[in-house]
C-alpha cells in the first residue's frame, strides 16, 4: 500500500522532515484547494 509506505519511516524523512510533520496538514490543504478550484470552475 502506498499509504503505508508514506507513514513508514523512510529515507525521504532525511530530505523533507516536513513530509512527516505536516503530512496531515498538507492533505487538508490539497483537499481544500481542489474543492476551491471546483467551486470557481462551476
Amino acid at each position: 500500500m502506498a499509504l503505508e509506505k508514506l507513514l513508514r519511516p523512510s529515507k525521504f524523512e532525511g530530505h523533507c522532515p516536513m513530509i512527516r510533520h505536516g503530512c496531515r496538514m498538507a492533505l487538508m490543504v490539497a483537499l481544500n484547494w481542489s474543492v476551491e478550484c471546483v467551486k470557481e470552475e462551476s
